[in-house]
């Protein structure tokens, strides 16, 4: 990398549909460079069999190497791709005041993928290519090469300088923010899963891109995110919107997996806020009073694209707010996903047979999310993680291991139902309040299944259907409502034997060691 090559890139001339693929070294460049050269090919693995990848894909920090003995002779490879035809896939490591002026500035003209890989890892895979390459230092011992490592001396800098940069810009129309990882579990991202979904985004394809087979109702209605199906009200803007959420301390959140109770605890929770006061939640409806922070606001905006996330109206909400997230744990704010979160969390989980009878109904309900032609189709999804908002077991393990944080009240539907006015003290004391006998008989009144299916500002039925959000003549009909039963046990009257012992394998091997618990009927 010699003054010119370094100068040449500076002064590169960038194009408009170009794509950058910027990485610190030994974070998976190649691995992505094939990836996206596959898509752009559309799976014409013949179209790469006559040149190299990484004579495809320029590594624009380098003279040429290849065909040069002498390196005071070779030009800068940014010389050659000056001529190369549109679109042009280009490969950097370099540190961002680098790179040119179109890229390194605050507003990208051209699109960037940027891939990150934990720093203890890259150390290691670092430091052995460094011994392989000849023209890389070959440094005695590991000891010698982690102390200008963590100095942050090694070939290509720092490392936190590369990676927070793009960090910072992650939300930017133009950049796609990866992260090299696998995660573990039915519907965890395996690592290409990603690398799909960010072909769809760098490319421009029409068609939502998943990383395998879903129904043509999810390819209609979801997308796929960090390597989970969600409905596109659902939005990247939203999801952004969420992460980023500013938290105040005296915040309450209630968060589930779908259809796990969650509008129940949202009554019960307003109720005791306001000590029972029924009249002062007769102006506005729940769903507005507990904003939804996953979504954009498809209740006032037809065309999603314009619609605003609702998280942009909460910031605005005057203290304490109540706030409501299915969101699995690793895409929420920080100050609360991590294992010591600064505001309250009510997390509420529901045996996930009950669960997902529940969830099957509700697709069916709403029109934006996917209507799948039989319980059967719906089953395999949900057992692989793949219905909305992904995986069952990796949204409610993580906070049934947080459950003894002073911050966090873990509860039980099933807990709940059986005993009701229980549930409503341990919110109630949760909250700080200290409600007298009377109070909380008026709160255990109010948010019966019962009263709130009747009451028109608790039942979502009467939102849905004014804000558009039911399909046409299929959705609210024949009694249906987002309010459907509520009880234990129902899934007995969908599960078939075959897919209850498969169920029971897959629950006992992610519930192992846990010590958590379900009553199923």
């Amino acid at each position: 990398m010699p003054p010119r090559a370094i100068e040449a890139v500076e002064n590169f001339e960038v194009r408009p549909d170009d794509i950058f693929i910027i990485t610190y070294p030994k974070s998976g460049t190649t691995w992505m460079q094939q990836i996206m050269l596959l898509v752009h090919h559309e799976g014409d693995v013949t179209k790469l069999e006559e040149d190299h990848v990484m004579d495809m894909v320029p590594f624009l920090d380098i003279v040429d190497i290849f065909n040069y003995t002498y390196l005071s002779k070779a030009p800068p490879l940014a010389d050659y791709v000056k001529d190369m035809p549109s679109p042009r896939m280009l490969k950097t490591n370099r540190r961002p005041d680098w790179l040119p002026a179109d890229i390194r500035s605050d507003d990208l003209k051209v699109k960037v993928i940027y891939l990150a890989r934990n720093p203890k890892d890259t150390a290691v895979s670092l430091y052995h290519f460094s011994l392989l390459i000849w023209y890389l230092p070959s440094y005695e011992t590991w000891g010698v090469f982690f102390e200008q490592f963590i100095a942050g001396r090694g070939p290509s800098g720092s490392w936190f300088e590369n990676v927070l940069h793009w960090w910072r810009k992650r939300n930017h129309q133009n950049v796609l923010f990866v992260l090299r990882k696998t995660r573990r579990g039915p519907g965890s991202l395996r690592q290409p899963t990603i690398y799909f979904k960010m072909a769809e985004k760098v490319l421009g394809s029409d068609e939502p891109i998943f990383s395998s087979e879903v129904p043509a109702c999810v390819k209609e209605t979801c997308y796929e995110y960090r390597g989970v199906v969600v409905p596109t009200h659902m939005s990247p803007r939203a999801l952004a919107a969420l992460e980023n959420f500013e938290v105040r301390p005296d915040d309450t959140f209630v968060i589930t997996f779908v259809k796990s109770g969650t509008t129940w605890t949202q009554q019960i929770m307003l109720l005791v806020l306001h000590e029972g006061d029924v009249a002062k939640l007769e102006g506005d409806h729940i769903m507005t009073m507990v904003p939804f922070l996953d979504i954009v606001d498809i209740f006032n905006f037809t065309d999603l694209s314009k619609a605003p996330p609702v998280a942009d109206y909460a910031k605005d909400m005057p203290s304490p707010r109540i706030l409501k997230t299915h969101c699995p744990p690793d895409w929420l704010p920080v100050d609360i996903r991590s294992d010591d979160p600064k505001a309250k969390v009510i997390y509420v989980a529901r045996n996930p047979k009950d669960t997902a009878v529940s969830l099957y109904h509700f697709c069916l309900l709403l029109g934006n999310l996917p209507s799948y032609e039989s319980w059967d189709i719906f089953f395999e999804q949900f057992i692989a993680g793949r219905t909305p908002v992904g995986s069952w077991f990796e949204n409610v393990l993580p906070w049934w291991r947080r459950r003894n944080h002073p911050n966090v009240l873990f509860l039980k539907y099933e807990d709940m139902k059986k005993d009701h006015r229980g549930a409503v003290e341990q919110v109630a004391s949760f909250m700080g309040k200290s409600l007298s006998d009377e109070v909380i008989d008026r709160i255990v009144e109010a948010s019966t299944f019962s009263a709130m299916k009747k009451s028109k500002r608790a039942n979502p039925d009467s939102l849905i259907t004014s804000g558009g959000l039911a399909t046409s003549e299929n959705t609210m009909k024949s009694g249906s409502s987002f309010m459907r039963k509520g009880a234990i046990g129902d899934w007995k009257n969908y599960f078939t034997v075959n897919q209850n012992r498969r169920f029971d394998e897959l629950y006992a091997k992610e519930m192992a060691g846990t010590g958590l618990e379900f009553q199923f009927e």
